[in-house]
């Protein structure tokens, strides 16, 4: 087949779909609807579920869970656990941001200073939190997000250095984030705080992250970290049935509450696919009968069957070229909704406030 024998064809199935527009508007809508939503949940389970975490050797990487860790829980387990080649802490708390007309209510993650070593997250200004920093009497530091930085800031490049007031107090920003670092949460910004040295046993309840020696396995892990949280359990006297700690991957312990929903859609929407399909099958099989008469007349005047199946091959992946183009933009669009509804922030999709000050 010639490429003007292509032409020919291409320019023969757009004349013929648009003595039909009703019928190619309807196939177009049909399919597009079922690519868009399928592509967009796809792009949401790959980055959710399927890509590793974006930092050095994350399969590293856990999360201990169990019962609302204080900060004394968290330097024993520091102390105690071998199996860790670092550990860090984190909690959050709502604060207000004081900057310009518009004050503004928004998440701080409070972290101990290991925090972004443990997850390998290299700055795009400044530097990230010393040992020093959040120690008593250390001045208040700030690390941002790219997006708050972006949004509120207007990506000033002069930001390190400058103070901004969180909650009615001075805090000197010391760096910025890099657009493609994911944490688990909402947070636009990171303070650090002195987990290190806390050992009040009332403390805040901490999420603790770690990041394991080479050749030891989250197994293992799991071993030693239970055995020694139920020994610190017993040491202090501590009754309570429900001392226990279990190491999961850190992946798993982000995902872990979205997981189950987001593969139940994404199950919904491959059915919707096979719908849309059926239902486009019905509408070209339809088509296809009303023009038996035209298939019948252009055979009568030469036309081989080879040639009426790729005239109608043709005309129906024009069809598809269009559903596909206007699939891919309803992706687009529909990637952020479900970011948004799952709440938790998708990698390559940034942190975002909670709520504006006063609503």
């Amino acid at each position: 087949m010639t490429m003007e024998t292509l032409l020919q064809d291409i320019r023969f199935a757009l004349r013929m779909l648009v003595k039909s527009p009703w019928f190619s508007a309807a196939v177009v809508l049909v399919m597009a609807v079922g690519i868009g939503a399928t592509t967009a949940t796809f792009s949401v389970v790959d980055a959710l579920l399927l890509r590793p975490l974006p930092y050095r050797a994350p399969e590293r990487l856990v999360a201990v869970l169990g019962r609302p860790f204080s900060a004394r829980d968290f330097h024993a387990i520091r102390e105690g656990a071998s199996c860790f080649e670092a550990l860090t802490a984190r909690s959050g708390v709502l604060v207000t941001l004081l900057e310009g007309d518009t004050p503004e209510r928004v998440w701080s993650f409070k972290v101990s200073p290991a925090y972004f070593q443990v997850l390998d997250g290299k700055p795009l200004l400044g530097r990230t939190f010393s040992r020093d920093d959040g120690a008593p009497g250390a001045d208040h530091v700030t690390v941002l997000t790219y997006d708050l930085w972006q949004r509120r800031f207007g990506s000033d490049p002069r930001i390190v250095g400058r103070n901004i007031n969180l909650s009615g107090k001075p805090f000197t920003v010391i760096g910025v984030m890099p657009k493609d670092h994911i944490d688990a949460g909402f947070a636009p910004l990171w303070t650090p705080s002195d987990y290190e040295e806390a050992q009040e046993p009332n403390g805040s309840r901490l999420m603790i992250v770690g990041r394991l020696k080479p050749g030891v396995d989250v197994a293992a892990a799991n071993t030693e970290v239970a055995a020694l949280v139920q020994r610190i359990a017993a040491e202090r006297g501590d009754t309570n049935a429900n001392v226990r700690a279990r190491v999961i991957p850190l992946h798993e312990s982000w995902t872990k509450d979205v997981r189950p929903a987001t593969l139940m859609l994404f199950v919904a929407i491959v059915l919707l696919l096979l719908i849309a399909c059926a239902n486009v099958a019905n509408l070209l099989l339809a088509r296809a009968t009303s023009r038996q008469m035209e298939i019948a007349i252009r055979a009568a005047l030469g036309a081989t069957p080879a040639r009426v199946v790729r005239q109608l091959l043709t005309e129906g992946a024009v069809l598809g070229l269009a559903a596909g183009a206007l699939g891919l933009l309803l992706a687009m669009w529909g990637v952020d909704l479900l970011v948004a509804g799952l709440g938790w922030n998708i990698p390559h999709a940034h942190a975002r406030p909670l709520q504006k000050a006063g609503h």
